[in-house]
């Protein structure tokens, strides 16, 4: 019998009801560099994790324009993901939501929790 403490449980428990809120499901992509036959080099977008269970999450905050009085509104996307996905700077991220399909890239750094990850994301215009 393993013996467990019950900050271990608290947590393993927790996991396992947050999992339950994952309700999309993400493809992790990168852009990598491939040899050619003809011994080029050529990028290419490559699958890196796939079906990964996810949660989006939208946000509206008012954003000051500088140096003025008034404000904008802006879309604040965040994703949750198991904490043992790791997705590097600069991963485009395909999220499937309620028969959707929409592609992001990570806008930060990833903020790791003992029972989740978290990531700031912005819509996908292209590779850098």
């Amino acid at each position: 019998m393993v013996n467990i403490t019950k900050v271990e449980w608290a947590r393993e428990k927790a996991k396992k009801n947050l999992a339950v809120l994952f309700e999309d499901r993400c493809n992790i992509y990168e852009y990598v560099k491939e040899k050619q036959t003809n011994g080029s080099t050529a990028h290419k977008e490559k699958l890196v994790l796939a079906d990964i269970p996810c949660r989006i999450s939208f946000k509206t905050v008012n954003q000051v324009v500088e140096n003025t009085k008034s404000s904008t509104p802006v879309q604040s996307i965040k994703l949750f993901i198991p904490n043992d996905i790791n997705i590097k700077d600069g991963s485009k991220i395909v999220i499937t939501r309620q028969g959707e399909i929409t592609a992001y890239k990570n806008s930060g750094v990833v903020s790791k929790y003992a029972t989740h990850s978290e990531l700031g994301l912005e819509l996908f215009k292209g590779w850098s």
